[in-house]
Parts: structure tokens; C-alpha cells; sequence
């Protein structure tokens, strides 16, 4: 198994309050028609895996969808726990991808930066699980589908692995959503996106342990048709042209006219 460098330590400053909940509504199920929109924006998740009563976390941004039916291809080191839990027995099996907003950057950080062999993240992170689509907590079945249930979390995507390969030290693997939980308020009827610019946004990864802002840009509105009487004077101009064309016609035709006389 490839070795992973220690990190220093970040420590997770606590939620601010009001964060969550109603404030970003409750998680509503996705059309399945529109799972694959949920990851459009190729958001920063974190993607939780379970090998028999164990469980585990981490960050993951490599990860697109590759078509409109809830396919999704993703990219994991061969040194990660969750890659010996999802792949000891083959490419099979299910995770779940949960998607937090702006605020969590110091959270991912520590995830990322904490081995799942040696530390119990759930229990350093004093993280817990839920059922996928909800915030139930404690996980009353270990056979569900399972998620991080925390404020910042705003989708749930149930994944069940399809096939993989394992290349270039990582595994490279396609999966299909099953079920698609958001919170009302990251739903616009067939995007996900925050409804109100007030609402912060998902995430996308630099490296570095930099993040960005994975926000909407405001559609600009469409240019008015002016009023008659505000409309540019191009036919005007014209007309004024023709004006003094004529002028000077005439006054060659006087001059013209003077000469011949003479």
C-alpha cells in the first residue's frame, strides 16, 4: 500500500449558529431524470464507504458525470481506506456522495488529512451518520445507506459502483446514483444551485488545500427595445445627407447656370 505523508493538524472551528436546517431547508428526492445535474459542477464531496460494521470518510473532488442517467466516473488513490474498503473484493458494492457548502473548508481539510487505518474520523471529528435524505441520527440500520449528518451538507447521492479499473496507482471507477436527496433551498426546480445569492455556496477544489466558490452567475436580463423617441437617429442621419447633397447640387447647377449667361 502506498504511504500517505502526515499533515499537520487543522483544527475545525465550530458551526456558526443558525447554519443549516431551516435555513436551507429540508433534503426533497431528486427526479431521477435530474440525478446527474446534482453533480454538473463537479462539487467537492465527501464520499462515505462502509465495510461490513465500519465506517469511513473522506474528501473527493475527482469526480464527473458521464452521461444524463446518473452514471458518474470517479478517481481514487490506491492508498485511500475507503479504497480498500470499496475494492478488496472487486469493483462492487455502494458509497454516498455528500456535497457541504462554504464554511466546511477547515472540515475537509481535516478529512483529507487523517488516514482512515489509523483514526476512527467519525469519532475525532465527533461526526455522525444518518440515512440517506434525512438527518436522522443515530443510523437506526447499518444496512441503509448511510451519510455524514452535518449543517453544511446540502445533497445526499446514493452511488452503487458499476466497474473499475485500477491505473496509474489509482483506482478509476463508474458507479450509478440510485437515489438523490437536496435541500430545498439548493433546488431550482432542475438545478442545483442556492435559490437566493445570500445562501453560500458548493465548493470546488484548487489543490493546496484551497477551495473555491461554486456559485451561479446572475443571468443578465435582456436589452429593452427603446421607445421611438429614444431610438438612435440613423435614418435621420441619412436624411440629413441627402439634404445637403441636394444643396450643393443646386448650387452647381446656379453656378452652372451664371456661366453660360456670362
Amino acid at each position: 500500500m502506498q504511504s500517505r505523508k502526515k499533515r499537520k493538524v487543522v483544527e475545525v472551528p465550530p458551526v456558526p449558529p443558525g447554519v443549516g436546517g431551516d435555513l436551507y431547508g429540508k433534503f426533497v428526492a431528486v427526479p431521477e431524470r435530474f440525478f446527474s445535474r446534482v453533480l454538473y459542477a463537479n462539487p467537492v464531496c465527501m464520499l462515505v464507504s462502509r465495510k461490513e460494521k465500519s465506517f469511513n470518510v473522506m474528501t473527493i473532488s475527482w469526480l464527473s458525470c458521464v452521461n444524463n442517467n446518473g452514471v458518474v466516473m470517479l478517481s481514487m488513490n490506491e492508498g485511500r481506506r475507503s479504497a480498500e474498503m470499496l475494492f478488496e473484493d472487486g469493483y462492487k458494492g455502494r458509497f454516498t456522495l455528500c456535497v457541504p457548502v462554504e464554511g466546511s473548508e477547515m472540515l475537509l481539510r481535516r478529512i483529507g488529512g487523517e488516514s482512515g487505518s489509523t483514526v476512527d474520523k467519525f469519532t475525532s471529528l465527533n461526526l455522525t451518520l444518518c440515512p440517506v435524505g434525512t438527518t436522522d441520527t443515530p443510523l437506526a440500520s447499518l444496512s441503509a445507506p448511510a451519510a455524514v449528518d452535518h449543517p453544511y451538507i446540502v445533497a445526499h447521492l446514493d452511488c452503487e459502483i458499476l466497474e473499475g479499473a485500477h491505473k496509474y496507482n489509482h483506482h478509476v471507477f463508474f458507479a450509478t446514483i440510485k437515489q438523490a436527496f437536496v435541500r430545498s433551498r439548493y433546488w431550482a426546480g432542475d438545478t442545483f444551485q442556492p435559490v437566493d445569492a445570500s445562501l453560500p455556496s458548493y465548493l470546488t477544489f484548487f489543490g493546496g488545500g484551497k477551495f473555491g466558490r461554486a456559485a451561479p452567475i446572475p443571468q443578465r436580463a435582456p436589452d429593452k427595445e427603446p421607445s421611438e423617441d429614444k431610438k438612435p437617429a440613423a435614418d435621420d442621419d441619412e436624411l440629413e445627407k441627402m439634404k445637403l447633397q441636394i444643396i450643393a447640387l443646386k448650387r452647381e447647377n446656379r453656378a452652372l447656370k451664371k456661366s453660360n449667361e456670362s
